[in-house]
């Protein structure tokens, strides 16, 4: 186990953590749509290293930001997180017990089509 660092500050911003389900009735054609999980979450900017962005290349994503927020264990590769009205899909969340207080490392991707959501 690694020794605890300085205490983190989430200063960068705000990020708001959607989980996309299908809104459409029983029998009808699949309709996603996105559902708040996490409103005004903080966060802070992280530099997107060599190695991480090289790896997420070779998976064919393109990482355009990677942020820290205070840990949430419930937020996965299936949610959206939306910054400054721009929508991200989560390519990667890592959970970190050793940092205080505990954080979620949220590798995102910007999305080509966003979500077309009446409740944003």
């Amino acid at each position: 186990m690694k020794p605890r660092s300085d205490f983190l500050q989430f200063n960068d911003g705000i990020v708001d953590i959607y989980a996309v389900g299908n809104a459409a009735d029983v029998g009808d054609m699949p309709e996603e749509q996105l559902t708040i999980k996490y409103d005004n979450l903080r966060f802070e900017y992280l530099t997107i290293g060599v190695r991480r962005n090289y790896e997420a290349m070779q998976a064919d994503v393109k990482l355009s930001e990677l942020i820290r927020t205070p840990m949430h264990r419930d937020i996965s590769s299936q949610d959206v997180a939306i910054i400054n009205g721009i929508q991200y899909e989560i390519v990667q969340a890592q959970h970190d017990d050793d940092t205080r207080p505990p954080s979620t490392k949220l590798s995102l991707s910007r999305l080509e089509v966003n979500y077309d959501n009446p409740s944003i």
